[in-house]
């Protein structure tokens, strides 16, 4: 086996040792500046995306807190009150019908995340089966899968399902509140929440 301390001059083998080593350190170092700055990519992107979840979240939860306060507001609603007492004559009864349907379409009018409103109440009056506004029969209350969640709840949120519309089915997401005026069971109020409109309202 040769030498290379014979083969070679001192200080080429020197240079050569050293340039070898200098590029296994310089190799160690770009690694290792590598391996932190993706470390920290990752920690930051995952910061940030934590951060977009959490603002998203918020901006959901502030609408949907929103709904529900729409939803107590409207249920004491003097008009809607008396209208739902049904104590008028039916000429009456038809005007009220009029006005509470129009200030319920009102709110889905200037609420575009609202995708309609189901008053459930006693004798209610026949309108049109593409109306954003609905007044339906108690008896088709008892005959929905959520409620069940207002027997021991004045108002309950009710997971995502599917709804008829003009446009075909849409999903929903609704908000059932009852109406009680002096200890009296008038109804229930159901805002629909279309789930395509919040999501498109918090993008």
């Amino acid at each position: 086996m040769t030498n290379p301390f014979k083969k070679f001059r001192i200080d080429s083998l020197f240079f050569r040792s050293f340039s070898i080593f200098m590029v296994a350190v310089l190799a160690c170092i770009a690694w290792a500046s590598y391996l932190i700055s993706s470390n920290e990519l990752a920690k930051t992107s995952s910061h940030y995306q934590q951060l977009l979840l959490d603002e998203l979240n918020n901006e959901i939860t502030t609408r949907l807190v929103t709904i529900e306060q729409i939803s107590l507001s409207t249920s004491r609603d003097n008009e809607l009150i008396t209208f739902l007492r049904d104590r008028q004559d039916e000429y009456d009864r038809h005007r009220r019908s009029v006005s509470v349907e129009r200030a319920l379409a009102n709110l889905t009018y200037s609420i575009p995340i609202i995708q309609g409103i189901d008053l459930y109440m006693e004798r209610p009056l026949r309108g049109d089966a593409n109306s954003y506004i609905q007044f339906r029969s108690l008896g088709d209350l008892a005959k929905q899968d959520w409620v069940e969640a207002l027997d021991k709840n004045d108002f309950a949120w009710v997971s995502e399902h599917e709804v008829p519309s003009f446009q075909g089915n849409v999903r929903v997401l609704s908000f059932a509140r009852k109406i009680v005026e002096e200890n009296k069971y008038l109804g229930v109020l159901v805002v629909l929440v279309g789930v395509f409109a919040l999501g498109r309202a918090t993008a």
